[in-house]
């Protein structure tokens, strides 16, 4: 159904925000392919409900925010899903499996990906969107080194005011 409506209403892309639906990419890949969307996610685990809808909720306005033309770049989709979930811990434990075991965000939140333009393909991608996400990350080491570039600025100003 929505993918019937998204060429008539410029629907651009689709957060399944339902436990377990994110399960099966091979379908997600095949439903975007007859659409006018250009990405899709979904959870293969359960997902706490507040945790999971601000990540949705980070999915779309990051999304929303791009042009029509950026549909066709690959890139530019990937890195936008990646920035989007910047804000969490791709290690965060987003729900459970069907066994009751503890899933990662990074191992339950699937992103497939159609860019716009003749002879694109759906696509699993993953791998690109943490890769962007991990990019986005400050390593303890930046933070102490920041931390002592921090430190002389304000021991220079203290010195250059005792002057």
């Amino acid at each position: 159904m929505v993918g019937e409506k998204s060429k008539d209403h410029n629907i651009t892309g689709l957060m399944l925000g339902s436990c377990f639906v994110g399960e099966n990419t091979i379908a997600m890949q095949v439903y975007l392919e007859g659409t006018n969307m250009a990405w899709m996610a979904g959870y293969s685990s359960e997902s706490s409900w507040l945790e999971g809808t601000f990540i949705d909720c980070a999915i779309l306005t990051n999304m929303l925010r791009l042009d029509e033309e950026d549909y066709a770049d690959l890139e530019i989709i990937v890195d936008t899903l990646g920035e989007s979930i910047s804000g969490f811990s791709e290690s965060f434990c987003i729900g459970r499996d069907y066994e009751g075991d503890k899933v990662r965000l990074r191992d339950s939140i699937q992103f497939v990906v159609q860019q716009r333009g003749r002879g694109n393909r759906a696509k699993l991608v993953n791998d690109k969107v943490f890769q962007v996400h991990n990019s986005n990350q400050i390593k303890s080491n930046q933070i102490k080194s920041n931390q002592i570039k921090s430190n002389q600025i304000k021991s220079n100003q203290i010195k250059s005011n005792q002057i």
